[in-house]
């Protein structure tokens, strides 16, 4: 591990565990431009990211979606954010009674008949989300301070997925609509540079014109720093836990300015001038204290509560006279079991005192969850509303020092356009809800912790 005390016994020898900051962006451009793109990084010396970043500058090219995250050297960490969309799996078929008496002519409308009902249901999540995991196999945990290792060797898994729509299969009372996602994945080992951009892969997407490229990046503290034993006092540390949103323009901006020390207080003031500007968002601020060595849990907001299995219509055994609109004689489907999700902040950290207590390691799992109302399945009536949820999380081992505000990491995070997010309205099978991860918001963590003296 990485601090900034230097001791006159350890001045050449170094703990090989340190403080890193990756960013992984997904960004989308021509088939043309991504064509030459790759064959260039191929076939030529050029540096790759060079001509990407002039492709931004000018706008040939446009950012879609990323997560940056701090972690500690040789640590697994994960980031997400995206829709959850429940989605039905299994159905029950649309059902007749045994016996019909109906007078006069009959039609589709007049037979008295159920709908297929969904009866179990799946969830995708629809936005973006990294893993990475380092190895150290062979690897000494010591190094020489003035020549740390240049590069890292990791294994890296990132998806990124959009919903494009709803297909119908079946016909009239048999009908029922099934989404349809386009994913990009990528799952790879690889040794990463220092302070560079690394174009990971190129795939197509829905636009049969626009290619998506992949990128990572990793950055390194600029002073190696070393870290003594660790701190054996029992001590109570109170920490402060923020959640901001970034505008996507000023995102892209501000994390470029991001260093790797665990004292982020420069950033955190640039981003509180962001806020002033209108630029950012504070959504949640939360303290609570823990003891160093044990751990701490806080959550506040509601918990909403949506069915997740269905007891489909029902018709009688039995049916006689004139009947208008078989409908009306069905029963309607019937939740029958019930889940529980919890919206809003939530923050769990496991704490321990490093040295002489300036450095906190900390182990983070970090979420931020929204309702976003719903969307409908199925044909009345046996038609299910199910809950949309827009959740970003990180999940990392990181190090913080006393007293100043530490990054934890930011997520893109997707949000709807159509219809307008402020109206309470449920959405139909054929018209679903529409999202969009190009131009949104990034949601940002921070923590602060101060030890008790």
């Amino acid at each position: 591990m990485k601090s900034l005390l230097l001791l006159p016994l350890l001045t050449t020898l170094a703990l090989g565990e340190t403080t890193n900051l990756y960013r992984v962006e997904h960004i989308n451009l021509s088939k043309d431009d991504a064509s030459k793109l790759m064959r260039d990084s191929v076939l030529t010396d050029t540096d790759p990211w060079e001509t990407m970043s002039g492709w931004l500058k000018d706008g040939t090219a446009t950012r879609l979606s990323g997560a940056t995250v701090s972690t500690m050297d040789d640590e697994h960490f994960s980031a997400s954010g995206a829709v959850e969309w429940i989605y039905p799996t299994e159905f029950d078929p649309a059902e007749m009674p045994n016996h019909v008496e109906i007078e006069g002519e009959v039609t589709r409308k007049s037979m008295p008949m159920t709908t297929t009902t969904p009866t179990a249901f799946e969830t995708r999540n629809v936005g973006t989300s990294i893993e990475i995991a380092h190895d150290d196999t062979g690897k000494n945990k010591f190094f020489d301070k003035k020549q740390p290792p240049s590069s890292t060797r990791l294994c890296l898994s990132s998806e990124l997925v959009q919903f494009r729509g709803n297909i119908v299969i079946g016909q009239e009372e048999s009908r029922e609509w099934i989404p349809r996602f386009h994913s990009r994945r990528v799952m790879q080992w690889l040794e990463i540079p220092d302070d560079r951009w690394v174009l990971l892969s190129a795939a197509e997407t829905p636009d049969p014109k626009v290619t998506t490229t992949t990128w990572i990046h990793r950055t390194v503290p600029a002073t190696p720093m070393v870290i003594s034993e660790v701190h054996s006092d029992e001590t109570n540390i109170t920490f402060v836990a923020e959640w901001f949103t970034i505008e996507h323009n000023s995102a892209d901006r501000w994390l470029s300015q991001l260093g790797a020390e665990p004292d982020q207080s420069a950033a955190y003031e640039s981003l509180q001038k962001l806020v002033t500007e209108d630029k950012a968002t504070p959504i949640a601020t939360r303290l609570f204290i823990a003891n160093s060595g044990g751990e701490v849990a806080s959550r506040a907001g509601e918990e909403h509560i949506y069915a997740t299995e269905v007891d489909p219509a029902e018709l009688p055994h039995s049916v006689g006279g004139t009947i208008v609109d078989g409908a009306s004689i069905a029963t309607a489907a019937s939740p029958t079991a019930f889940e529980t999700r919890e919206l809003g902040p939530e923050i769990e950290v496991s704490p321990k005192l490093l040295g002489d207590g300036e450095f906190i390691r900390c182990d983070i799992f970090a979420t931020y969850t929204t309702l976003d109302f719903d969307h409908a399945t199925g044909i009345a009536p046996a038609l299910i509303h199910m809950p949309l949820f827009i959740s970003s999380m990180i999940k990392t081992r990181t190090l913080l020092q006393n007293g100043k505000p530490a990054f934890l990491g930011a997520i893109t995070t997707p949000a709807r356009i159509s219809p307008e997010p402020a109206v309470r309205i449920c959405n139909t099978p054929e018209s679903p809800p529409k999202y969009n991860i190009g131009t949104t918001p990034r949601t940002v963590f921070f923590l602060t912790a101060k030890v008790a003296k």
